[in-house]
């Protein structure tokens, strides 16, 4: 790992990152592509505080994309 930056983020994070982009931009389908690519781990590495509970968040989110 000599000479690579590298980055570490939580899901707690990134879901209070998807939250906040759906609320402040009003807009749903940014929300879920910003939630995939976080979720792809492109970016950063991601530590799971809650592994189990993020599936289902996610789908939660997405069904109640009008709320």
């Amino acid at each position: 790992m000599a000479g690579e930056a590298f980055s570490l983020t939580s899901d707690y994070v990134i879901d209070e990152a998807i939250t906040l982009t759906r609320v402040r931009m009003k807009n749903y389908r940014v929300a879920v592509t910003l939630a995939e690519e976080l979720l792809s781990e492109k970016a950063a590495k991601i530590i799971f505080v809650a592994p189990r509970f993020l599936p289902r968040a996610l789908e939660i989110f997405k069904k109640y994309r009008s709320h």
